[in-house]
């Protein structure tokens, strides 16, 4: 088959959306297909480049509204790469609109679209712009798209796109490489370490977690909180820890590398996923902490995937979100039950694997691609 990714960015921009449709374009090409990408670029000017084998065509940014990115338009570039599968990854309003152009047009290619998360109108502007939206969105998902892809069925009972397109809606959960993210050391330390992983931004809740490891590190010195990533609310939490008086307890390590990130997953004790908005629809950071057998401590948002995936009291522990009381409680429980944070990381591994595999996820991707309408 001919495939083509459509998307914000593409490696080596990272990012959790960005990472899945990667990951999902080399695996398709070690399965015989070709596959390309229709992605933004960093700056103005167009490109193109072959990534493990998958081509890929960036296209220059001329703008950006709320984080998305504004190219030049591509719709009728489509008919070169002659597709038989357009996989459209959602939220990415830009993109919207060329695969409908494309379709109005009359193209054939059948269209696949994962709907990742909802764009959450935190304000009047973004409540008025995701109405917009939503005009020409409908219009692509329910008329002119083979099958909508959802991450997991709690994100479906939320979220009113979704329910008005549900009878061609399916649920394909996102994937982890359990070959590559898998427990590789056992190793000592005095220090027990805590991890979160992700983009320093509002929905992430950190300001919570910070929180709690204040009221945690009274009864326990002996953690340490690692940060892997970066962004806008940086500055503000390390400022925060500085003012909680915890500077010495957690670590900003910035962005850091895939092989870096890999040794943070296998020599951290237990993981932290403090998120409170249902823009963490899913949370991949949680899976692949599992997959390293890790214990996770996420929290339970309505309408998200987040609790799906990490079930409480069998790879992990949930908590309300927003309450750092509750998850300061949950972190001194599993520090203080070591017995309990190894069955936790067992189930999760075995979770991970059962569930969340790259082989298992790709097959049902590849299942949908030939089945639908």
């Amino acid at each position: 088959m001919k495939i083509l990714q459509v998307g914000k960015f593409f490696h080596p921009i990272e990012g959790g959306i960005e990472d899945y449709y990667y990951e999902l374009s080399k695996e398709l090409v070690k399965r015989g297909n070709i596959v390309s990408a229709f992605v933004s670029n960093t700056g103005k000017n167009d490109s193109h480049e072959t990534v493990d084998g998958i081509h890929v065509y960036r296209f220059g940014i001329t703008s950006k509204i709320f984080n998305a990115p504004i190219s030049r338009p591509y719709f009728h570039l489509i008919r070169r790469i002659n597709p038989d599968i357009i996989h459209l990854h959602c939220p990415n309003p830009l993109a919207e609109i060329n695969i409908l152009l494309y379709k109005l047009l009359g193209g054939k290619a059948k269209v696949i679209v994962t709907y990742h998360s909802d764009v959450i109108p935190y304000t009047i502007i973004l409540r008025t712009l995701n109405f917009i939206r939503s005009l020409y969105l409908l219009p692509l998902l329910k008329l002119f798209s083979s099958k909508v892809i959802a991450t997991s069925k709690n994100y479906i009972s939320k979220s009113a796109i979704l329910q008005l397109v549900e009878d061609n809606v399916s649920v394909v959960p996102l994937f982890v490489d359990t070959d590559i993210f898998k427990p590789r050391t056992k190793r000592k330390s005095r220090k027990t370490t805590l991890l979160f992983a992700g983009r320093l931004v509002p929905y992430k809740g950190l300001q919570y977690l910070l929180d709690a490891i204040k009221k945690v590190s009274r009864r326990r010195p002996d953690i340490f909180l690692c940060i892997a990533g970066d962004g806008i609310l940086r500055k503000e939490l390390v400022a925060l820890a500085k003012n909680l008086g915890i500077s010495n307890s957690v670590k900003f390590l910035g962005k850091v590398p895939t092989k870096r990130l890999l040794d943070l997953y296998d020599k951290c004790d237990i993981f932290i996923l403090p998120s409170i908005f249902r823009s963490e629809a899913f949370g991949l950071a949680q899976l692949q902490a599992m997959s390293f057998g890790k214990p996770v401590i996420s929290t339970d948002i309505p309408g998200s995937g987040v609790p799906f995936v990490n079930k409480n009291g069998e790879t992990g522990l949930v908590v309300k979100p927003r309450n750092s009381l509750a998850l300061s409680e949950v972190i001194i429980y599993l520090l203080d039950n070591q017995n309990i944070r190894k069955t936790f990381g067992v189930n999760a591994r075995k979770r991970a694997t059962k569930f969340f595999s790259k082989k298992t996820i790709v097959n049902q991707i590849l299942s949908i691609y030939k089945n639908s309408r």
